[in-house]
């Protein structure tokens, strides 16, 4: 039997989602068949306490557990990166998930067995959240002519459609669904200077290494029945939270732009989206003007141009776009 790794950063205001997240791990068919199980949880200085969730474990589950505190909150990209710090060597899968998310009880076994049968490094499945619409792959458009199906009894599948652009640009993969061969991949790590995309620049670095397509599954296999604590969602009605997540979101796009969007193939999707982000923050600057003031709207401004130096080029020609766009209507 194969042995895997689970890695579970863990940043929570209140308990009992972990120890949901827990209990897929432990339904799993793979561990209940005997597979090895390292179950890593790294605390980034959550003000919830996961060894809380832990004491309903059974003693045969609970020695399964590590859990690895860190001394200073660092973001869902170090804490990842020091769970893959403690992976044994004689790791076969590493594994991701978030502490608020669960598993069907199939993930592992199909995840795995793909990975033997398709000759791939990278596995990922489809994903859903209780207060999304549909599924991930349905909001991203990964179907239909963009997928080609290697196994319809397994719902597996594999890219048609330009794999970086699905990847890094439309966050088809979130890695709470992926499974990787460790052997493969022991070396890479999450961009610890994102706190937004860092799964997605980790996962498209990961097709770009492993040399192969990946294969993946059009099911969902990875559920948010609960939400927690999520940084790149958890803003409403609230304009300086959503100032920091634009940002974040800017220098993800910022950085892909300067990385790989020069590439032909991706040239235009890349540019595209570097401009969606821009005007996200753009508007996120003006939507807090108020509760920010002059000051506080320049110290935001100063650290945008930081991380994008062609921002403030790119919004005045924006904003004189709009205005010589709503003239032209009034004219008419």
């Amino acid at each position: 039997m194969p042995s895997v790794a689970v890695i579970i950063p863990f940043y929570q205001r209140r308990n009992g989602l972990l120890e949901a997240a827990l209990a897929s791990i432990f339904a799993q068919t793979l561990v209940r068949n005997g597979c090895g199980l390292d179950v890593i949880v790294i605390d980034d200085c959550s003000p919830a306490d996961p060894h809380d969730d832990l004491v309903r474990l059974d003693s045969s589950a609970a020695g399964r557990v590590r859990v690895i505190a860190l001394e200073n909150n660092a973001g869902p990209a170090a804490a990842r990166n020091a769970g893959l710090e403690a992976v044994r060597a004689d790791t076969d899968f590493v594994a991701f998930l978030d502490s608020d998310e669960v598993w069907v009880e199939t993930h592992l076994e199909r995840g795995v067995a793909a990975l033997a049968d398709y000759g791939s490094s990278l596995y990922f499945s489809n994903y859903l959240r209780s207060d999304w619409d549909g599924d991930r792959f349905a909001i991203v458009g990964l179907s239909g002519d963009n997928l080609e199906i290697v196994c319809p009894a397994g719902s597996l599948a594999r890219f048609r459609c330009e794999p970086i652009e699905m990847l890094a640009i439309r966050a088809a993969a979130k890695v709470q669904t992926c499974i990787i061969r460790w052997r493969d991949l022991s070396a890479l790590r999450f961009e610890p200077s994102l706190r937004i995309g860092e799964d997605s620049d980790y996962i498209a670095t990961a097709y770009e290494l492993s040399g192969s397509s990946p294969v993946f599954s059009t099911e969902v296999e990875t559920i948010a029945r609960e939400q927690g604590v999520n940084i790149s969602q958890n803003f409403a009605k609230d304009p300086v939270k959503e100032i920091g997540i634009r940002f974040e979101n800017l220098r993800y796009f910022r950085r892909f732009m300067d990385r790989r969007g020069r590439r032909p193939e991706l040239r235009a999707a890349a540019k595209e989206a570097l401009g969606e982000a821009r005007e996200a923050m753009l508007s996120a600057l003006l939507g807090a003007r108020g509760p920010l003031g002059v000051s506080g709207m320049l110290a935001e401004l100063g650290r945008v141009v930081r991380v994008d130096g062609g921002f403030p080029l790119w919004a005045l020609r924006f904003v004189f776009r709009r205005l010589l766009g709503r003239f032209r209507r009034a004219a008419a």
